[in-house]
This record gives C-alpha cells, structure tokens and sequence, in this order.
C-alpha cells in the first residue's frame, strides 16, 4: 500500500503542474490579447482616430512619426511595390534636391513589409485602411511584448501569478514604460518588442539545466530577435553595445558560461553586419563603437582562456581588472581605426553631446545644443520615481536589484577564492543553491540572474542621463518588482526577512489584488476620458499645400516637414531624422531665418537649396528666452552671442552694433527690403508662408 500511495502522488503532482502551466499558458495570451485591447481603445479615446479626417491622422503623427509613416503610405500609393522601392532609393523629396537612399539612412525596413502585406493581402486591404493595419500591427507588437515579459517574469519567479503583477505593473505604470498609445511610428514601437523576446531567450539560454535541442532554439530566437532589433531602429548600437557591456562584466566574473557568452556576441556581430549590408553597406554601423568592442571583447575571451585559473586570488583580481581597461583600450583603437578607414564623421555629434553634457568639453555646438535643449535628453526627473513609487514598484526592485547586486559580489568573491572559474555550469551544481543548509561561503548566483543584474545598472544608469532611455529600465522595474514578491529561491532570503513571514499563499496575492483595483481604475478613466484629434490651423495649412505645383519645394523646422511631406507630398529640404552629418550642416544654413540675418543673406541660402517656400511658424520665432533654449536663441549662440544671467531674466551680452534684426520677426511687417525676395502668399494664427521671389 506504502508503494503504490508514493508512485501514485507523484504523477498526480505532475498531471496538477501541467495543467498549472496551461493555465499559465492562456493566462500568459490573454494579458497580451488584454494590453492590444486597453491600447487601442486608450488611442482611440485620445484622438478618435475612427472619426477624424485622413489629413488629421496623418498630422497626428508628430515630427519623426509622420517621416517615417510616409514611405509606408508611398509604397501603398506607388504603382508596383518593386518602383515604390526604387523610389526610396532614389528619393528627392526628403532632402530636395539631393537625391538619398532611404533604405541606406532610415531604419523603414518594416514599412517595406507592411506595405508588401498590405497590397498582397486582398483581406486585409478590402477590410481596412492602410492607416489601421498599420497601427494594429504596432499594438499586436506590443502584446508580443508583453507575453515574453509576462514569461520573463514566470521563469524568474518560478510562478505565473507573477507574470500577471507585471502585466499590471505594465499598465499602472504606461506612461514611463511606452510610448506606443500616441506615436506608433516610432522605430522603438518596432524593436522594442524584438529587445524583449531577445532577453527572454537569453533568460532561458543562460540557465544551466536547459536540454541541447532547447539550447539550439534559444541560439536560434536569440540570432533572430537580435536581428529584427537591429534592423528596425537607429539606436540599436547603443542599446546593443549596453548589452555587450553587461555581457563582458558576466565574462570577466566568470558568472555565465564563457561558451553562452561568444554565441551572444556573435549573434550580436553578426546581425549587425547583415543589417549594414541590408542599409547598402552603412559604414556608420561598421565603423561604430560596438563592433569595436565586440572584437576587443573577443581578443579578450582568447586570452583568458590562454591564462591560468588556478592560480591565486590576488592575480585573478588583478586580471579581471587588467581585463576592463583592456577592453576599452583595444575597441577604442579599432573603432579609430574603423573610422579612419571608412572616413565615418556622422556620429562625432553624439560624442561631442556626451562630453558637453557631463562638463568635460566647452565645444557647444548648434547640434549639442538642440540635444541639450531636448527634453528627452535630459536627466532623468523626481516626477518618474514619485510615480513609480506611488505605483507600487519602485520599493520592491530597488531591494531585489540591490539583493541580487550582493549575492553577484558574493558569488564572485566564491568564484575568485575557487580553485577552478572555467565552468560555471559545474559551480552551479556543485553548490548548494537548492540545498536546505542553505551558506553564503559557497553560493554561486545563477546565471541569468546575474546577467540581469548588470544589465539592469547599465539600463539604470544610461535612463537616469538621458530621460528618453527609460523605456529600456522601466519594464525591467516592473518584472523585477514581480519577481521580489513571488521569488522562493534561496537568493531572496535577504527579501524575505526584510518582509514579513508569508507562510499564507494567500497574503502574497495582496499586492496583485491592490494592482488590480488600480489598474482597472487607470484605465477606465483613460478610456472614459473622450477627446478628439484637433488642429484646424495645421489642417488649413495643408490644404493650402495642396494647391501648390506639385514639384515646389518646402522648407521649415524640422518637425513641421515631416508633415508637410505625409500629408501633401511636396519636396522638403529638411527633416526630424537628424543622424547625417550633410543634413546637420544643411539644417543649421536653412535655419538662418531663425537667426539674425539680412534679408538677401537668407534669400541666397535658400536659392541654393532650391527653395521655393518658406513656412515660418510664431510658436519657434516669438519663444520666450529661457534657459538658452529655443531655435532663435541656438542660432545667436551659434554666431557668437553670449546670454548673460540678470537678477530677473537672461540677456545677451553683445559687442556688435550692427546686428541685423531677427528674421522671422522682420519679414512679417513686408518691408520694401524684405517684400522683394519674400512675398507673404499664406497665413493663418499658426503658420506663415513666404514664396521665395
């Protein structure tokens, strides 16, 4: 009888665990059925989307959003898909008159899918617009997103009941997590996603109990993901060289198997050659910095396996150090001499940004300052950690992350102290992380932990520099955040004394409780809260356009000539996509109208670039001057006009006498010595047009 009760409970405890994780299973789809739901109604409520005018969405896609959604519209629009892509690799409405490749200087690679499925595809193309298959695919995107966190959450914790807190979390907390209810162009909506089934699969590739076959598909997922990430969005050599970062620290530790570390790196390189190949050979990618430190990070793994690790403690710290160092040095040098050879100067832009904005460079150019003056580069504020803290996630990760940080220097000092660091695998097994004499003096963190650990302080601290990066770090805070209530393993030990004895299951379903009640009151607030899209000025402007020749050509800020090529199809001189140097040094001579200049100064600037209309816009010219910000005050500093701080406001301090007045504001009155290069042929309360005489 004793034998069959201990055969028979086991394959009743394994029937109850599959039917467990099934559960989990439709819980896990249903949260990301749920999140597409709650977004589209969200933006809906917001713009009334359905109900507006095709001139109203488009416009409604502000700056770089319009850019990027009008090569999707012209590959719907062109005759064939095959010229619709001819057509962006031989464009000369973006930068009129020059002729660029789009697919060379644009991450649009997913705009050419779309519309390839949206013209071949008679179902979807006669059951909606182009516009809504467009943005329902961003919203399914972000409900794959929020399955891999969902099962993130679920391996880390060991329960899916944590995946469900972090699906709320997510939801509390939408407005520092995405940006995808109001700008679903943006090329982080695209990749994001592919980041985070990216780091699911590296979750699940770095545990050391994994079989070969499912080895082999998280290598796979893992090369793809990484792929899709870098393909669909500019900022993928920075997210990417944080990742490759966070993977050295893991290497120089000895935390994570050095084998499972190479094939990361690889997939990484790999990609982003394929990529740079896909953008016409973009030696922007080649000649960046994280390639450069992917190859110095190999140079480095090749002789750490030519070291001896046996020997004392003191020389495998020294080492590990050296080793640091090292690996700046050498990708320093590569990526100098990459650039050297390609002749790459496009991103000298972002280095001068980083150094002015920590105080080591004194060199403030017109490109530093309008990063400076940009809201999303700024340092991250007190607001964001108020919400995050009133939203109840901020306390719980800020202990499991400093815990999971202690554990990693303990495990690293047992690993240093070791007689052997070449298998971590091996070091896993043999310490007692399951066992229930549980000690400090010999634990070994598991690996995906700590991965996660030094990646979430480099997202941490690359979030708090520049606010816009936070969309990296705060779904971070919330799995993590989860996994603090719901952890069981020995690591979160610390956690546990510092609450309170949860041996009631029961108890630990409080804060789902809690998140739940709020969540539904966030939402059905936001949902309730009905507004529509409206811009009667803008609108009138391009019908206006509209009436124009089709070949005249427009310039203007940045952000306007996004929408002024979506919505009316005209050339434009400039745009929000600011990443080429040539464009940098254009914008800057276009926006002398901004400046202080003399009427036929800015009239033969404009002729060069074969300008046939100039939209000026009161919200840029007549700014208050604040903190050194505002295009026209860039401008002045740009030619060497200093403010100065008074007791009441800021002042420029100048020398010269004979200033020309400011442009924008001169050319409204039509003076004789202004009407004869700019007639004023539009206007409205908003937007001024002048046609270039």
């Amino acid at each position: 009888m004793k034998n069959d009760r201990t055969n028979k409970e086991p394959t009743t405890w394994s029937i109850c665990n599959y039917f467990w994780e099934i559960i989990g299973s439709l819980v896990c789809l249903l949260c990301g059925i749920i999140y597409v739901y709650i977004v589209r109604n969200i933006h809906e409520a917001r713009m009334f989307f359905t109900g507006i005018t095709e001139v109203e969405r488009e416009i409604s896609f502000r700056t770089e959003n319009g850019l990027y959604y009008s090569y999707y519209k012209q590959l719907i629009q062109s005759p064939s898909l095959l010229q619709g892509v001819y057509d962006l690799t031989h464009d000369r409405l973006t930068e009129h008159p020059q002729a660029i490749n789009v697919l060379a200087r644009m991450n649009v690679y997913q705009e050419v899918v779309l519309a390839a499925i949206y013209r071949n595809v008679p179902f979807i193309s006669s059951y909606m617009e182009p516009v809504f298959f467009y943005i329902y695919v961003v919203f399914f995107l972000h409900g794959l997103m929020i399955c891999s966190l969902f099962v993130m959450t679920w391996v880390l914790s060991g329960t899916w009941l944590a995946g469900v807190l972090t699906f709320l979390f997510y939801l509390i907390n939408s407005a520092d997590v995405t940006r995808v209810e109001t700008y679903m162009p943006l090329r982080e909506n695209f990749s994001l996603p592919c980041l985070w089934m990216q780091l699911l699969a590296i979750t699940l590739y770095f545990q050391s109990d994994s079989s070969p076959k499912l080895k082999n598909f998280y290598e796979k997922t893992i090369s793809i993901t990484t792929f899709l990430f870098a393909l669909m969005w500019q900022f993928n050599q920075f997210a990417l060289l944080l990742q490759c970062m966070a993977l050295f620290g893991c290497q120089v530790l000895h935390v994570v198997n050095k084998k499972k570390i190479l094939h990361v790196y690889i997939s990484i390189f790999i990609s982003m050659l394929v990529v740079s190949f896909l953008q016409f050979f973009n030696t922007m990618i080649l000649s960046g910095f994280l390639l450069s430190f992917i190859l110095a990070a190999f140079t480095i793994m090749y002789f750490q396996s030519t070291v001896q690790t046996t020997c004392r403690w003191f020389f495998k710290l020294f080492w590990m150090v050296f080793n640091v160092i090292a690996v700046f040095v050498v990708a320093s040098f590569i990526n100098a001499l990459t650039k050297l050879i390609f002749q790459q100067e496009s991103d000298e832009h972002i280095n001068r940004f980083v150094l002015a904005k920590f105080g080591f460079s004194s060199l403030v150019d017109f490109d530093v300052r309008l990063y400076l003056c940009n809201g999303g580069f700024t340092f991250l504020s007190w607001d964001y950690a108020e919400r995050l803290l009133v939203n109840m996630v901020l306390p719980q990760y800020i202990l499991v992350h400093l815990v999971l940080l202690i554990l990693l220097l303990i495990t690293s000092i047992n690993i240093l102290f070791s007689a052997k660091t070449e298998n971590i695998d091996s070091l896993i097994e043999t310490s007692k992380t399951g066992d229930s004499n549980f000690s400090f003096s010999n634990y070994i963190l598991k690996p995906e932990y700590s991965y996660h650990s030094i990646q979430m302080v480099f997202f941490g601290a690359v979030s708090i520099i520049a606010m816009r990066m936070k969309y990296f770090w705060t779904p971070y805070i919330c799995v993590f955040a989860s996994v603090c209530l719901f952890k069981h393993q020995p690591w979160a030990l610390l956690v546990k004394k510092i609450f309170s004895n949860q041996k009631d299951a029961g108890r630990k379903l409080i804060p789902l409780e809690k998140c739940l009640l709020n969540c539904f009151k966030n939402v059905r607030e936001e949902i309730n809260n009905l507004r529509e899209f409206y811009d009667p000025d803008t609108v009138e402007l391009m019908h206006w356009i509209k009436s124009t020749n089709p070949g005249d050509s427009f310039s203007g800020s940045m952000q306007l000539m996004a929408a002024v090529k979506l919505s009316t199809g005209r050339p434009i001189t400039n745009h929000p996509h600011y990443e080429d140097k040539g464009l940098r040094l254009k914008t800057k001579d276009i926006y002398k109208y901004y400046g202080r200049y003399s009427a036929d100064e800015v009239h033969e600037t404009l002729k060069k670039y074969q300008t046939n209309y100039i939209i000026m816009e009161d919200s840029i010219c007549l700014v208050p001057l604040r903190d050194g910000c505002g295009l026209p005050y860039i401008m002045d500093m740009e030619n060497g006009w200093e403010l100065e701080q008074t007791s009441l406001k800021l002042v420029y301090k100048l020398n010269d006498t004979n200033i020309h007045p400011r442009f924008c504001e001169k050319v409204r009155y039509q003076e004789e010595s202004y009407k004869m290069f700019f007639k004023l042929v539009f206007e409205n309360k908003t937007f001024k047009i002048y046609l270039v005489l």
